[in-house]
C-alpha cells in the first residue's frame, strides 16, 4: 500500500499521520509478503541534547516495526551525549538500538563506517543527528520494495526549523543522472542496499562532508535499480552552522564533492572536470570536446529576410573557430561578404512548406556533418560558450537532444527546459524569471534532465536524427514535433539535457510563445503520449502544480489558476527562489498574510525583487486588507 499525499495535505499539515492512518498501515504491513530488516545509521558527535532526542525518537515512533538503529558516537566531548546514548539503549526491550563509541573524534567518514558495521539489515538508511524521519518513512521504504527490487530508494524531504516549522519543500524528479552531478538532489531520506555498500567499500576516506554524495556517485555505478518516493519522509534540521540552513556553512564539504565528482567522472572515462556551479553547492561538469566534430546549424523558422541575415551574422561570430556550416531557407538573404559555410536552399526550390518539413529538409543537406543544431531565425547567441556548451553534451553516446536557456531581451528566461502535462500538454516552468535566478532548488541553472527541450535551439548528433526518422512532420507540421522527437530519444533509452551554459535570445528580443498546435497535432500528441500525460513528467513530480509557472508545490497556491493571477505569480517566484524569505516566512501552513505584508512594506520598495514587484503594489495592498479583515473577524487564525 502506497501513502503518498499530495503537497496540498502536506501544506496544512495533514501528511502527520493520524489514528486512522496508522491502522492502515499496520493492516497493510500484515499483508507484506517481504519484511525486510532497514539498519538506520546514526553518526553522533556532539549534537544538542534536545536535537538529538528527536532524531532517535523519530526512528523509534515508525510504524513499521522491522528496523534496527546503528549509531556512532563519534568521540563527543559533551557529556550529555552518552548519557542520552545509554538511556535509549538500557530502555531499549527489543535490542533493535546498537551502539558504538570512538574514543576520540575520528571524522564523518570513520563514523559512518562504524555505524555501518553494525547493520544487519538488508538495506541502510541514513539519518544525519539532528534531522528527523517521518513516522512513515521506512513503512514507505518497504513498500515500495514489495512492488520492485531495488538497490536504492530516495524521498522528498523538508526543512523543519528550531521551532518546529517545516519549510522549503523539496519535491524531487525520478532519477536524473545528470542532475545529480550538477547537486546531490536525492539527499535525504536516502536508502541502499547493505550488500552493495559493502561491495564498493563503504564511505570513502577524505571526503569529509559529502561521504554520502560519493557514496551514492559509485553505488550509481553499479545499478540502475534506483526509485524515488514523491512524498517527504524527511525534515533537515536548519540550526546555525548547518548545511540545511546554508550550503556554504560547511566549504570543506563543498571541496569534497567536487573530489567526489572528479573521481566519478575518472572511473567512467570521462574526460571531464568539476567545478563550481552558479550557486553554493552545485556544480558544473565542463566536459572535453572530442576531436573536431563538424557542426551544421540548420536555420528555419520563417521571421523574414531582416531576421535571418541578422541570425546568421550571428551565428557566424559565434562559431568563428569551429568546423561548421550554416543551412538556411533563402528569404532574400543578402550576405554582407560571401562565406563557404552558408549555404542557402531558396525557398521556391523547397519541396516543404511546415517547420518541421523544412527543417527535416535542410537537415538532409548535412550529410557531412556530426551534430545538427536546429535553431529558429529568430534567436541570437548571448553567451561565449554557446555553442561549445552543448556540444560537450551532445557528443555523449548516451544523450540524444540538448537543449539551452533562452532568454527575451530583458535578461528574464523564456525558456529552461519543458515540462510534460504543464499546462495541459506542453509548458514552460520558469518563464519571467530572472535569468541568474535559482528558481526551483537551482533548476533553471544547472545541467539537469529534461524530458524534452524546445527546438528554437537544439542540437541532435546527426546518426541519432537519422535513426529516429527526423521530426515526424506528418503528424506534427508546425508545433510539438521537437517535443515528440525528445520523447521518442528517450524511448529509446537516450537522455535529454538541459544546460544553462550556452545562452541565447529568443524571439526578436520579445516574448513569444510556442506555435499553437492545431487541434489534430493536440490530439495525436495526446494519444501517442498517452501513459507520460496521465502519470507525471518523471523529471517533474507529482506533488507540483500542473500550471504555469510550474515547480510550485500544490499547497502554496490558494487560487485555483494561479496563471491567471500574475501577481500572485511573481510573488511566488521570488519567494522560492529566495531562501531568505523562505526561513523568514514559513508558508507551510498556507498562511500567505506576513509575505504579502513584506511585499506592500519592502517587496516592491527597496528590495531586489522591487522591479518584478512593484506593478502589482495595488493587488498586494488590497490583499493585504483582506487578510487584515479576516484577522479582525477570526477568520484568519494568528
Amino acid at each position: 500500500m502506497r501513502h503518498w499525499p499530495t503537497s496540498v495535505r502536506w501544506a496544512i499539515g495533514g501528511d502527520r499521520l493520524g489514528a486512522k492512518d496508522v491502522v492502515e498501515i499496520k493492516n497493510a504491513i500484515g499483508g507484506f509478503k517481504y519484511k525486510h530488516k532497514i539498519s538506520v545509521l546514526l553518526p553522533v558527535w556532539n549534537t544538542e541534547s534536545e536535537w538529538l532526542q528527536r532524531a532517535i525518537d523519530s526512528v523509534l515512533h515508525q510504524v513499521y516495526p522491522n528496523w534496527e538503529l546503528c549509531i556512532c558516537d563519534d568521540g563527543s566531548t559533551k557529556h550529555h551525549v552518552p548519557r542520552i546514548l545509554a538511556r535509549y539503549q538500557e530502555q531499549d526491550r527489543s535490542g533493535r538500538i546498537r551502539i558504538v563509541s570512538n574514543r576520540k573524534n575520528s571524522g564523518i567518514v570513520k563514523a559512518s563506517n562504524a555505524a555501518l558495521s553494525l547493520a544487519t539489515g538488508e538495506f541502510v538508511g541514513l539519518l544525519d543527528h539532528d534531522d528527523e524521519l517521518a513516522p512513515d518513512a521506512v513503512f514507505q521504504v518497504v513498500g515500495l520494495l514489495q512492488e520492485v527490487e531495488a538497490d536504492m530508494i530516495y524521498s522528498d524531504e523538508d526543512k523543519v526549523d528550531a521551532h518546529e516549522r517545516r519549510f522549503a519543500p523539496y519535491f524531487k524528479p525520478d532519477w536524473s543522472p545528470d542532475t545529480f552531478l550538477s547537486n546531490m538532489y536525492t539527499g535525504h531520506f536516502g536508502v541502499y542496499r547493505k550488500e552493495l555498500v559493502d561491495e564498493i567499500g563503504g564511505f570513502r576516506e577524505g571526503l569529509d562532508g559529502s561521504q554520502d554524495y560519493d557514496l551514492v556517485l559509485r553505488l550509481t555505478e553499479r545499478t540502475s535499480k534506483i526509485f524515488h518516493i514523491p512524498r517527504i519522509l524527511y525534515h533537515w534540521r536548519v540550526v546555525p552552522g548547518s548545511a540545511a540552513g546554508s550550503a556554504v556553512a560547511k566549504k570543506y564539504a563543498l571541496v569534497a564533492a567536487k573530489r567526489a565528482i572528479s573521481a566519478a567522472l575518472m572511473r567512467q572515462g570521462e574526460v571531464g572536470t568539476a567545478e563550481d556551479g552558479n550557486f553554493p553547492g552545485w556544480y558544473r561538469v565542463r566536459r572535453k570536446i572530442s576531436g573536431r566534430p563538424k557542426l551544421a546549424i540548420i536555420v528555419y523558422g520563417g521571421s523574414g529576410k531582416a531576421s535571418l541575415r541578422q541570425c546568421i551574422d550571428s551565428l557566424e561570430r559565434g562559431v568563428r573557430d569551429m568546423d561548421c556550416e550554416i543551412i538556411a531557407s533563402d528569404c532574400g538573404y543578402e550576405s554582407r561578404k560571401p562565406s563557404s559555410r552558408i549555404h542557402l536552399v531558396p525557398i521556391d526550390a523547397m519541396k516543404n512548406t511546415s517547420y518541421s518539413e523544412i527543417a527535416n529538409e535542410l537537415a538532409s543537406l548535412a550529410s557531412s556533418c556530426d551534430e545538427l543544431l536546429f535553431i529558429h531565425d529568430d534567436v541570437r547567441p548571448a553567451g561565449k560558450e554557446w555553442p561549445s556548451a552543448m556540444l560537450e553534451q551532445a557528443q555523449r553516446e548516451e544523450v540524444g537532444v540538448v537543449g539551452t536557456k533562452l532568454l527575451r531581451r530583458e535578461g528574464v528566461i523564456e525558456n529552461a527546459g519543458l515540462v510534460i502535462g504543464l499546462d495541459g500538454l506542453v509548458g514552460y516552468p520558469f518563464r519571467g524569471l530572472c535569468s541568474d535566478s535559482d528558481g526551483y532548488f537551482g533548476f533553471p541553472n544547472m545541467i539537469r534532465n529534461c524530458s524534452a527541450v524546445s527546438g528554437a535551439c537544439f542540437m541532435v548528433r546527426r546518426a541519432l536524427f537519422q535513426e529516429l526518422g527526423g521530426f515526424d512532420s506528418i503528424h506534427f507540421p508546425t508545433a510539438l514535433f521537437d517535443v515528440d522527437l525528445c520523447l521518442r530519444a528517450a524511448k529509446r533509452g537516450y537522455r535529454t539535457i538541459y544546460t544553462p551554459y550556452a545562452p541565447a535570445y529568443h524571439g526578436n528580443f520579445a516574448p513569444v510563445d510556442r506555435a499553437k498546435p492545431g487541434d489534430q497535432e493536440q490530439d495525436c500528441f495526446r494519444e501517442r503520449w498517452a501513459e507520460i500525460l496521465e502519470t507525471c513528467d518523471p523529471y517533474y513530480n507529482p506533488n507540483l502544480i500542473i500550471t504555469a509557472p510550474g515547480f510550485l508545490p500544490k499547497g502554496y497556491v490558494p487560487l485555483e489558476h494561479p496563471s491567471s493571477h500574475p501577481s500572485l505569480e511573481a510573488l511566488l517566484s521570488v519567494y522560492y527562489s529566495r531562501p531568505d524569505l523562505q526561513n523568514a516566512f514559513p508558508i507551510g501552513r498556507g498562511r500567505f498574510d506576513q509575505l504579502v505584508g513584506w511585499a506592500t512594506t519592502y517587496g516592491t520598495t527597496v528590495d531586489p525583487a522591487r522591479d518584478a514587484l512593484r506593478p502589482y503594489l495595488d493587488e498586494y495592498r488590497s490583499l493585504a486588507k483582506l487578510y487584515a479583515q479576516l484577522r479582525q473577524t477570526k477568520k484568519l487564525k494568528t
